[in-house]
């Protein structure tokens, strides 16, 4: 195999170099050399959008691979990122009844529930929003493909439960409200006093 530059002959219109920069990329994530990885990746990712398709399913892969380089980079805003491009990526490709959606859409929220569970950003709110929507949209993919009794839906349920909870408590108005119990009971020791 003739040696491949990256600089030197990559064209997005070129479909010949989606292969070679594919292989690069991999050998970049075996040596755990993550910023030459994405580099890599995301330039095939531009191949494979342009050859075959703007949505295609091989990007998806592509996408993932960029995610394990930028996790060990712990490069957190372009995981969220990635993870993002990959919930329209899913949206676009798969039909609402293929189980690879909701199978995406899965590792996607089980993304933004770590990624709130230990803060990893700073983004708690965020994460659940994102958390929550994404519970909501795999309710109903299950209302159209699965039985009635299934037990994904105790799940879906409870974890949509718990993230709006969860939302009402990060919420303007939850804090607001203990502002205001906090004023009244200082007030109410401040008249005991006197």
């Amino acid at each position: 195999m003739q040696s491949f530059s990256l600089e030197e002959e990559f064209s997005v219109y070129d479909s010949e170099t989606l292969e070679p920069l594919l292989i690069m990329a991999q050998q970049l994530q075996e040596a755990g050399l993550h910023r030459e990885v994405i580099e890599s990746f995301d330039k095939a990712g531009q191949v494979s959008r342009v050859n075959p398709a703007l949505y295609d399913e091989p990007q998806i892969g592509i996408i993932e691979a960029m995610i394990s380089s930028d996790n060990e980079l712990e490069n957190w805003e372009s995981v969220n990122q990635h993870y993002g491009y990959l919930e329209h990526l899913y949206g676009r490709i798969f039909d609402f009844d293929d189980p690879k959606l909701e199978d995406g859409l899965r590792k996607i929220s089980a993304w933004h529930v770590n990624a709130l569970n230990i803060n990893l950003d700073g983004k708690r709110v965020q994460h659940l929003r994102k958390a929550h929507k994404i519970f909501k949209m795999r309710l109903a993919i299950a209302e159209v493909t699965l039985e009635e009794n299934h037990p994904k839906f105790d799940f879906l349920k409870e974890s949509i439960a718990i993230s709006e909870q969860q939302l009402y408590l990060a919420s303007d108005l939850y804090k607001e409200i203990l502002r205001t119990r906090a004023v009244v009971s200082r007030d109410r020791l401040l008249a005991g006093l006197d």
